[in-house]
């Protein structure tokens, strides 16, 4: 298994893996920038083994890493990327009016720094497995900069390659001008079309890649999360004033929190509020420092962070859990975000913005109700119904937890994966 980054960022790798040494021996090459995890890890069925970069690069990546450093720092790229980082961290807006002014060389010397550090750990990732002598039944990669090694590795051992790609990465970069989606595309597209199966979170991004690459099928597996159970979930207990809105997960620029935020402040009730629970980051502290009034008046509420195993027993504490994702970027309207199934077997309610993937299993199991972002009176409605219907709400919580625990979980979800690896494994 190829993962372009360290394995326990994303819980997902995990699922797959558990799902992999059911059938066989799993050995996970990863890269890493640093040592400050264990280079190597065993456990039963399981080997991981994280890379350093720069250490397993090829010399010629290695020098196109060195040029892209150099070209990002010219005076023609200055203005851009500058403005990009302005853009990133900005807490005016989350709309992409705040794109950079078009500067052609700037993107182009950008997309280059880009091309050439990625291509890094391309090399790193395929030298390492090269290197190797076990040769594998299965390459299972996660996402495109493990793609890339997995078809360069198929070529030499002549194992089928089965692709997990977790988003849809022409638009995986917020900013990007359209060009460089296009070129992104034209990458993926050589390498997808060599792959001998691929997996999605959504079915609407499995219709998309089909379409956009001419594939035959692309399964659907949802980030649900491996249910567990927990002694008292929220659904288990009645409902009281104020009501708790609990947003958990990393915030960033462009996923919805800045209109989230706007809107919740429109909002006239002390019979509801927001709680936050996310990672510090520069973001965060920008949007904290915008809306210290209402933080002030506990309207809105910053919750201290936790280790992902505890998010799920934490999110038991509020009522309702919000997805706040804004299009037009593809990735976030037929996003399958993990905090979709964390809420759910917590057993609260969902309150998410018009995304297709996620109003589509609020509407299969009526456990919450959605909003458009770009209007905020939908919103504080959606916000008021939860508050003057509590019996309403009970059931939702009611009908949310039961569907994790029944079905919307990746023990349930995961069969078609699992059945996509054996078929592939014994060819």
């Amino acid at each position: 298994m190829l993962v372009p980054h360290e394995p326990k960022e994303d819980p997902r790798i995990s699922w797959v893996t558990d799902v992999c040494s059911q059938i066989s021996q799993v050995d996970i090459i990863s890269s890493v920038y640093t040592s400050d995890k264990p280079l190597r890890e065993y456990e039963d069925k399981v080997y991981t083994e994280r890379i350093n970069i720069y250490g397993n690069a090829s010399q010629p990546a290695k020098f196109l890493s060195r040029v892209g450093s150099f070209l990002v720092n010219l005076n023609i790229t200055r203005g851009y990327t500058y403005q990009m980082q302005e853009a990133s961290f900005s807490s005016e807006t989350s709309d992409r009016s705040t794109k950079p002014d078009s500067n052609f060389f700037g993107e182009l010397f950008y997309w280059l720094y880009k091309l050439f550090s990625y291509n890094v750990i391309v090399s790193a990732i395929y030298r390492r497995s090269r290197a190797i002598s076990l040769v594998p039944s299965l390459i299972i990669c996660h996402d495109i900069y493990a793609l890339i090694p997995a078809i360069k590795l198929k070529k030499i051992f002549g194992c089928p390659v089965l692709y997990d790609s977790h988003e849809y990465w022409p638009q995986a970069d917020l900013n990007s001008p359209l060009w460089e989606n296009k070129m992104t595309e034209m990458i993926e597209r050589h390498y997808i079309k060599q792959t001998d199966a691929v997996i999605t979170v959504s079915p609407q991004l499995a219709k998309l890649l089909e379409r956009t690459y001419s594939l035959p099928k692309v399964l659907s597996v949802p980030n649900a999360e491996p249910f567990k159970g927990f002694r008292e979930p929220s659904s288990s207990l009645e409902v009281t004033s104020p009501l708790r809105f609990l947003l958990q997960g990393r915030v960033s620029r462009g996923r919805g929190i800045e209109e989230l935020l706007s809107a919740w402040c429109q909002l006239n009730s002390d019979k509801a509020i927001l709680q936050l629970r996310c990672p510090q980051n520069e973001y965060l502290s920008n949007l904290c420092e915008k809306y210290k009034t209402f933080i002030q008046l506990q309207r809105i509420v910053i919750l201290p962070a936790v280790t992902e195993s505890e998010l799920i027993e934490s999110a038991s504490n509020s009522d309702i859990g919000i997805i706040p994702y804004v299009g037009p970027n593809l990735n976030h309207i037929y996003a399958c975000p993990n905090k979709l199934s964390q809420y759910m077997q917590a057993g609260l309610a969902i309150l998410s913005s018009n995304t297709e993937f996620v109003v589509e299993v609020i509407d299969r199991y009526k456990c919450g109700l959605s909003y458009d972002p770009n209007n905020p009176s939908t919103l504080i409605r959606a916000v008021e119904s939860f508050v003057q219907d509590p019996e309403q709400l009970n059931q939702m919580k009611r009908n949310s937890y039961m569907a994790a625990k029944n079905e919307f979980n990746w023990q349930n979800q995961s069969l078609s994966y699992a059945q996509v690896v054996a078929s592939l494994y014994s060819k």
